[in-house]
């Protein structure tokens, strides 16, 4: 989601920021999906009994990337990984795809509808 904003002055804490300024384009990235979310998709990590345990470190890995990724090369670059991980793992992987399906920003995020 790429948004116009006037910065200039940030100033926050953990729960807010106040922007001021110069007008510039910001890409919020990753923090459109929420941490629930995230959460959630990890839980299906977890849960998916089609995995084994190189490939959930591999999946947990590929989610906190996408989670902390602020950046538009970042996001790319964690969207190849997943369907670098989706393309190897064949039909072990569809059932994760199909969880993230249902979490709508975590679908968006990897370009994965139902």
């Amino acid at each position: 989601m790429n948004s116009f904003i006037n910065i200039n002055n940030i100033t926050g804490n953990s729960n807010s920021i106040v922007i001021s300024g110069k007008q510039n384009e910001v890409n919020y990235g990753s923090k459109k999906t929420n941490n629930g979310e995230w959460k959630e998709a990890r839980k299906c990590v977890e849960e998916d009994e089609n995995l084994n345990e190189k490939q959930r470190e591999i999946l947990k890995k590929i989610l906190s990337k996408a989670e902390e990724s602020p950046s538009a090369e970042g996001q790319q670059a964690t969207r190849n990984d997943f369907q670098t991980f989706v393309d190897c793992a064949g039909k072990t992987a569809e059932k994760i795809v199909k969880a993230f399906s249902k979490i709508k920003s975590v679908a968006e995020y990897f370009g994965i509808s139902q």
